[in-house]
C-alpha cells in the first residue's frame, strides 16, 4: 500500500526553536507544570507524549488536546 504520508525533510525553523525556548523557560520558571505534545520527526513518524500534570490529569489533557484539534481544524479551513 506505501506509506501515507511524507515528513518534508526541513531543518528546524527559527518559530520552532523559539516555541521550544519558550516552553523550556515556563518550566524553569515554574509556570508550566503539564505538557502534552505530538513531536514530528525527519522520515515518515511522530512520536506523542505526556508529562508532568498532563500525565497526572489524563481526562484535563484529553480536554486540552481537543482544543489543539479545534485549532488545527480553523487553519485547515483558512486554507480552503
Amino acid at each position: 500500500m506505501g506509506t501515507l504520508f511524507t515528513i518534508v525533510d526541513v531543518a528546524p525553523t527559527q518559530e520552532l526553536r523559539q516555541a521550544a525556548g519558550f516552553i523550556n523557560q515556563e518550566v524553569d520558571e515554574l509556570r508550566c507544570v503539564g505538557l502534552a505534545w505530538v513531536a514530528f520527526h525527519r522520515g515518515q513518524y511522530y512520536s506523542v507524549y505526556f508529562a508532568g500534570e498532563a500525565k497526572t490529569l489524563p481526562a484535563f489533557s484529553r480536554g486540552a488536546v481537543l482544543d489543539l484539534a479545534d485549532e488545527i481544524s480553523k487553519l485547515k479551513q483558512k486554507k480552503r
